[in-house]
């Protein structure tokens, strides 16, 4: 009697057939099956777990640039995120500290010297003047005192007149004299590229609040940092500022990475 064999090849197209559905259709698939389907919306993994949300698209926001700074004038990033972004899952701040860069140099080669006055100004010392006194003529009989040169009186009388001078010595003193004068300069500038000293001591605010403290700084980053934490303090739908300063003049390249869930519409 002959014994029939029966061939495995189809139960292996089957299990190959099985593994050829596409993942998405098979969450689709277990989503129908909970009653969950609707046309507005997608479906996410999130930790290994389907989950359905509006649909929509990743919202990813990225700057990195470098920027001079000091005290009084703070590096500054400027964040706005749209109002249909639906949460942030990433918020990170990084920057590194550098030296202030300027373009040109200036270099004194010698002491400025000014040119000649245009005019000559008075010196003090005493200065002889005299006052005049005008004595008209009188009439018959009539009798005037006049002070004489030294402080001498004198009468005059019976119509006569004349003029007498007195003199006397003034107290020290100056007068203005408007004037100019030409200025040689020997100052040479130097195109070029001239480091000077490192940002330091870095406060960061968010939105106008300090928060060096809450990031671990203290009272001021001395060093680079990487990948700080800053989504909490981030509002949707506003216009969000970053501003790291320095305690000196110095220069900050700045990185910034926010990402989270927009919708579609």
């Amino acid at each position: 009697m002959k014994k029939t064999v029966k061939s495995a090849e189809p139960a292996v197209e089957t299990a190959t057939a099985r593994h050829r559905i596409p993942m998405l259709d098979r969450i689709r698939q277990q989503l129908d099956h909970l009653g969950k389907r609707t046309s507005d919306t997608s479906v996410i993994m999130v930790n290994s777990v389907p989950v359905r949300v509006p649909q929509g698209a990743a919202f990813i926001d990225s700057q990195t640039y470098p920027d001079s700074c000091d005290a009084t004038h703070p590096f500054k990033f400027y964040v706005f995120i749209p109002s249909s972004v639906l949460s942030l899952d990433y918020g990170k701040l990084s920057f590194f500290l550098q030296a202030y860069r300027r373009p040109v140099a200036a270099v004194n080669n010698a002491a400025v010297t000014s040119g000649a006055s245009s005019a000559v100004t008075s010196s003090s010392g005493s200065t002889l003047h005299h006052h005049n006194w005008s004595i008209g003529a009188g009439s018959a009989g009539t009798a005037m005192l006049a002070i004489g040169t030294g402080g001498a009186a004198t009468v005059q009388g019976s119509g006569a007149s004349g003029i007498v001078d007195t003199s006397t010595d003034s107290a020290t003193h100056t007068h203005d004299v408007p004037h100019t004068h030409g200025v040689t300069s020997n100052v040479t500038l130097t195109d070029g590229i001239f480091e000077g000293a490192v940002a330091t001591g870095v406060t960061v605010k968010i939105n106008g609040v300090d928060q060096t403290s809450a990031l671990g700084g203290g009272s001021g980053f001395t060093t680079d940092q990487t990948e700080l934490a800053i989504g909490q303090w981030l509002n949707i739908g506003q216009l969000n500022t970053i501003d790291l300063t320095p305690t000196g003049l110095g220069r900050i390249l700045g990185h910034l990475s926010i990402t989270g869930y927009r919708l579609a519409r």
